[in-house]
């Protein structure tokens, strides 16, 4: 009775385990084959191609444009944002489009990069491109991932350069001694002639200077008060104009009317009347300085003859 017993009790825990084992096996497929996928979003950006050249003129500037690839790996009831933000060692525009996205599982989306170089670009400056993807969870810190590119330019044309400095008044010079300013400089220009030269002080209206290789100007300053200023010069030429040049002088009239009023860097010019006035205060003094001389030398000399003579007596006939 006992060994049946046994027998009995370790078949229905067979048939027990086998019926557990076959339940179980629907919610077994169920389970994914694969390890699951880590809950942070991995974010990868790609650029291409990696090298465009733009090809500039003096008077027309160039776009290029790269393609670009974003993707990224997260378990698909998670939310991402990603946003695209671009940099250039150059300092020329960037556009993103589009600029941000929103996974709400794995995948991959297309953006373009724009790149706009200006005219009169030098072929021997280039721009180091930089996108950076930067994908944010709620609560999480946000995954970045960066691609790089080159511009690389091509000037067509050749670069002119232009040469131009104001040379009176001297940077932190004090003006204002009367209602206006002389202002002077030099100006060359290698892609041809200078049309003309003009200048402004502070924020007044722009003046034509007079020449243009050594030109000079006249600039109203009596309606401003005293203190810091600017002085601006710019030079023109056929289809060029030059980077403006600066002077930073101080405004002071009670101060440049304590000095000479002439503009720095020049001369009053001497008038015939005082042309020889330099040098008749020394003729002066050496003509009293003789002048005394003579009169002692006749004073001895006559007190040296009245001595050595007797007294004349006239008597009365």
């Amino acid at each position: 009775m006992t060994a049946s017993h046994n027998t009995f009790r370790i078949t229905m825990a067979i048939t027990v385990a086998m019926s557990i084992v076959v339940g179980a096996t629907p919610f077994l497929a169920l389970l994914p084959t694969e390890a699951a996928p880590n809950p942070i979003p991995i974010v990868s950006v790609s650029l291409y191609p990696t090298q465009l050249r733009a090809e500039v003129t003096n008077e027309e500037g160039a776009t290029v444009r790269f393609g670009g690839n974003v993707t990224v790996e997260q378990m698909d009831w998670i939310t991402s944002t990603v946003t695209l933000t671009g940099t250039n060692s150059a300092g020329w525009a960037i556009s993103i489009s589009p600029d941000s996205f929103t996974f709400q599982q794995s995948g991959t989306a297309k953006f373009t990069v724009s790149v706009t170089v200006p005219a009169g670009t030098d072929s021997t400056e280039e721009g180091n491109l930089v996108v950076t993807a930067s994908a944010k969870v709620p609560i999480l810190a946000p995954v970045k991932a960066t691609a790089s590119a080159v511009v690389t330019v091509r000037n067509s044309s050749p670069i002119p350069v232009w040469n131009l400095r104001i040379t009176s008044p001297l940077e932190g010079a004090i003006v204002g001694s009367g209602n206006s300013v002389i202002v002077r400089g030099t100006v060359t220009f290698s892609g041809g002639a200078v049309n003309f030269v003009e200048a402004r002080y502070c924020d007044g209206p722009w003046v034509t200077a007079d020449g243009t290789t050594d030109w000079s100007v006249e600039l109203d300053c009596s309606n401003f008060v005293d203190g810091p200023h600017t002085i601006t010069a710019r030079a023109k030429a056929e289809g060029s104009t030059s980077k403006p040049v600066y002077v930073n002088v101080t405004q002071d009239r009670k101060a440049a009317a304590a000095v000479s009023g002439n503009p720095s860097g020049t001369s009053q010019p001497v008038t015939p009347e005082e042309e020889g006035s330099e040098y008749l205060m020394p003729l002066l003094l050496v003509v009293a300085i003789a002048a005394s001389l003579g009169g002692a030398y006749l004073y001895i000399r006559h007190r040296r003859t009245s001595t050595g003579r007797p007294d004349l007596v006239i008597h009365n006939l």
